[in-house]
């Protein structure tokens, strides 16, 4: 290859890469609005999911008119990017049965402004947690009370038909892989990403295509095993792990119904198709 060539290349690659990093790949949270005026341009869409776009209509021009009212804006606004977090009951199980079980919780977070596709600075604190009877408790905290490490998020799709969307939870960027290590009267329990690697986190299904103020997420397991824990997402296949007195870290799984309700009430999409 010839120097102009290869210089040529290198300024399609670095202009290619700079093109990846300015805008997310879907899915990503937005806003589906209807525009000012009826008009039927690029990036139109036929109704409020903003999932079918517009595409010229051989018919009058009436007809073409009621096509291309929405348009997508991506990200969240300032101002309007914060969400709390409730719940009921919270159930932590390994493989091999051992079990922490909570009866409650609570916490905050917010939607990324740098990053469509993610969450972060999440806090999150379960309640009236024990396990085989002994109540367990993050040090420094009242009897029962977890405090996890800050928490961070991220959404991609899931499953064959490429309809489904997940949200990542993982240890926030300062925690590297650990979720959160705690005691249940002496007894020592950790819980970290799959294999400790930074990234590694658990799946939850997360509802796409419809404007809401708020989420209910439901984490699945069985027998210590979610439900999914591949996706198509970094790291492909990803899940928690606990290791209760050192014995050893095994596979875990994550059961709740979670609500995150964004803040006044304000209105997101997470599309998957743009």
């Amino acid at each position: 290859m010839g120097r102009k060539a290869l210089l040529a290349l290198i300024v399609m690659l670095v202009g290619a890469l700079g093109c990846a990093s300015a805008y997310a790949s879907p899915p990503e949270f937005g806003r589906c609005l209807k525009k000012a005026e009826k008009t039927l341009t690029p990036g139109s869409y036929d109704s409020a999911k903003c999932v079918k776009e517009a595409a010229e209509d051989p018919g009058t021009e009436a007809e073409k008119l009621r096509k291309g009212n929405f348009e997508w804006i991506a990200g969240v606004v300032p101002g309007h990017t914060r969400f709390t977090i409730s719940g009921g009951a919270v159930t932590l199980q390994t493989i091999e049965g051992k079990t922490v079980v909570c009866s409650g919780q609570k916490g905050e977070g917010e939607y990324s402004l740098a990053n469509s596709k993610q969450i972060a600075g999440v806090a999150l604190e379960l309640e009236g947690c024990t396990t085989a009877g002994l109540p367990c408790t993050t040090v420094g905290r009242s009897s029962g009370e977890l405090v996890f490490n800050e928490l961070a998020g991220e959404v991609g799709l899931w499953g064959a038909s490429r309809a489904k969307t997940a949200l990542k939870l993982e240890p926030g960027p300062a925690a590297g892989a650990e979720f959160i290590d705690f005691t249940c009267e002496g007894l020592e329990v950790q819980m970290r990403g799959k294999g400790g690697i930074p990234g590694e986190g658990v799946l939850v299904p997360i509802k796409n295509d419809t404007m809401v103020s708020a989420d209910i997420l439901k984490f699945n397991a069985s027998k210590g095993v979610q439900k999914p824990i591949v996706w198509e997402g970094v790291p492909a296949e990803t899940y928690i792990e606990m290791n209760f007195e050192h014995a050893g870290w095994h596979e875990a799984g994550w059961t709740s119904e979670t609500t995150l309700a964004n803040d006044e009430a304000f209105k997101y999409e997470l599309n998957r198709v743009l």
